[in-house]
């Protein structure tokens, strides 16, 4: 005889658990920011990042991770919020040859206020933003000298050359840094 094939339908139901295998990931993302020359407490911008992974939903805390940057800048562990922490002087920093600042800012997974797996890559993100530091009109023009004087004949009928050298500096720059010289017609 001939057998008969029999088949039987079974429904299986398979449940997944996420595992926190994905790094936080960045939703508002700064690459550059412009700072004008401001004192501490000055807020900046907001750094956001959320967990990526899906059922697990970590709380996320920030800090900024950059040499020399944290002594100039503060970012609030729990809101993301940026502020200056001490007086910021285009002048004075480029004194030290510091035009800009490559701020690291990471965002770290936090359960019941603890890191994740603080050593692993997978739950925490880095962005990094260059701050630079723009110029305000604060410095007035200074001149070489105080008092300059030349001497002109009188009566003369002849168009004279005044040999005067004045050397004006301003600190300011840009737009900030540029001024008219002009005398008085009295």
């Amino acid at each position: 005889g001939r057998k008969t094939l029999k088949s039987v339908i079974q429904t299986i139901l398979v449940s997944l658990d996420d595992i926190g295998d994905n790094p936080p990931y960045w939703i508002n993302y700064i690459p550059s920011y412009n700072l004008e020359e401001c004192g501490p407490d000055t807020a900046m911008f907001k750094v956001e990042a959320k967990d990526r992974d899906v059922a697990i939903n970590n709380d996320i805390q920030y800090s900024i991770t950059s040499e020399d940057s944290d002594q100039y800048f503060s970012v609030d562990a729990i809101d993301g919020n940026l502020k200056t922490i001490q007086n910021i002087d285009r002048e004075k920093l480029a004194e030290q040859e510091i035009t800009s600042f490559t701020l690291e800012i990471t965002a770290m997974e936090y359960k019941d206020g603890e890191p994740v797996d603080p050593g692993s890559d997978l739950t925490k993100n880095t962005q990094v933003t260059i701050i630079y530091i723009t110029d305000v009109n604060n410095k007035i023009p200074t001149f070489n000298d105080n008092t300059f004087a030349t001497t002109i004949p009188e009566l003369s009928t002849e168009r004279v050359v005044l040999e005067l050298e004045i050397f004006v500096y301003d600190m300011d720059e840009g737009e900030n840094g540029h001024y008219t010289l002009s005398t008085d017609s009295d």
